[in-house]
């Protein structure tokens, strides 16, 4: 049966200091906290985390305006389940199908680039060729930078998912467009983080 996990402010504020101290989280950078309030991850990332690195906490008009709140503050720390990175995907791929087939071309040549080498270029690695690193800049001024914008995730420097299992293509999907999208695993017994994934 669920159960309750008492955990104390000191616990918290531990695993908050840890958390920022490895993605350097600190006053410039801002949260949307759209996850309920009473779940560890959100307790910590939004809330504990905020009292540590003095970012900005951001708070939705509503449970109907998240993704339109997302684009307007355009927050530089996120998180979410897998099931909300999805449904953004999906949301993306039905509307591809509904652009003019010019857009729809360019789309799919330049998404065929960033699975072949955004997420080695996000990563810094150096392996990739010149003339991918040329395509894969005039893609992030065609497509992912606008894809970015509409998301909402045109600022994030550091993204989270957790919860659930989340597929590698969808992660990948994200780190080929430049979002530094990284896992954790926890539990409410441990202050929501036992392992994050560094950049």
């Amino acid at each position: 049966k669920p159960k309750g996990v008492c955990q104390t402010h000191a616990s918290f504020i531990t695993a908050a200091q840890s958390g920022c101290e490895f993605d350097s989280l600190g006053p410039a950078d801002d949260i949307l906290s759209y996850l309920p309030m009473a779940w560890v991850g959100d307790h910590l990332f939004s809330y504990a985390q905020a009292m540590v690195a003095g970012f900005t906490i951001n708070c939705p008009e509503s449970g109907d305006t998240v993704l339109t709140d997302l684009r307007e503050i355009g927050p530089t720390y996120y998180f979410a389940p897998p099931r909300v990175f999805e449904n953004l995907l999906t949301t993306v791929m039905i509307r591809m199908e509904d652009a003019s087939a010019i857009k729809r071309r360019m789309f799919q040549y330049f998404m065929a680039v960033a699975r072949r080498c955004g997420a080695e270029i996000l990563d810094g690695k150096p392996g990739v060729s010149a003339a991918d690193r040329l395509l894969y800049a005039l893609g992030d001024v065609l497509v992912y930078g606008p894809l970015r914008n509409v998301l909402g995730m045109s600022r994030i420097r550091v993204a989270y998912t957790a919860g659930a299992a989340i597929g590698p293509d969808l992660f990948r999907f994200y780190r080929s467009i430049g979002i530094n999208l990284k896992q954790l695993y926890g539990s409410t017994e441990t202050c929501a983080a036992v392992c994050l994934q560094p950049d």
